[in-house]
């Protein structure tokens, strides 16, 4: 019992009590039934806001963290990578793929024209190896990854999937590849976009995310002038 709770208690004792004293004691079987209809109102009451409080709870975690605000990994070079990374853009679109999957490797080429038509819109494009979760980095493994964005012509950066992130949740429930996130400067997931896309589908899911970033941008300035 929360301390909230045992002051409603104790409280409504002591009107119990107060009003034993001074009312006919013939009328007292009505005043206490109703007395405990309200005593359950308040329980009942307090249990909704400990559900929305843990809820509440529950979205901020969801949220604050994220896999990509804390990432830390390396790429197919062997070169480290943290949630820095995500600065240089606006926007990033970070594609989760596997070699196995044949509609990830197709819009490979497509998310490699991304990469090049929207860096001046500071739109950057990172891969996630799906082969490499489990710790899965063999020699034959990176080697099949190679040949792949070698044949498909996709030179933008490929992470690896470090331990934290084999086990955050943004990962482990894609039911399907590929799967993409678009992620902010900050790290914070805007969008998640499911299934294989080509040109024209990616650029216009990005100018939509583009907007959000913006609307997001113009909020955090707004914040900080009525903090000044």
């Amino acid at each position: 019992m929360s301390g909230a709770d045992s002051y409603t208690v104790i409280m409504f004792r002591r009107i119990i009590i107060k009003m034993y004293r001074n009312v006919d004691k013939r009328n007292m079987k009505k005043i206490v039934a109703a007395l405990i209809s309200l005593l359950v109102v308040f329980a009942l009451a307090g249990c909704g806001n400990k559900d929305k409080e843990a809820a509440k709870d529950k979205s901020d975690n969801k949220s604050g963290g994220g896999i990509f605000q804390s990432m830390k990994t390396t790429d197919l070079d062997g070169k480290s990578v943290d949630s820095s990374v995500f600065k240089k853009n606006r926007l990033t679109v970070v594609n989760v793929w596997n070699t196995g999957c044949a509609p990830c490797v197709a819009e490979m080429p497509e998310l490699q024209k991304i990469s090049e038509k929207y860096k001046g819109k500071k739109v950057g494009v990172m891969g996630i190896m799906h082969d490499t979760a489990d710790n899965n980095t063999s020699k034959d493994v990176l080697k099949k990854v190679r040949g792949v964005l070698k044949k498909a012509g996709a030179k933008y950066r490929q992470l690896v999937i470090s331990e934290k992130m084999n086990e955050a949740e943004e990962l482990t429930s894609i039911s399907a590849l590929p799967a993409t996130f678009f992620v902010d400067s900050e790290g914070k997931i805007i969008e998640k976009v499911l299934g294989s896309h080509d040109y024209a589908d990616w650029a216009s899911k990005i100018e939509e995310a583009l907007k959000k970033v913006k609307y997001n941008e113009e909020i955090g300035r707004a914040s900080c002038r009525e903090r000044v």
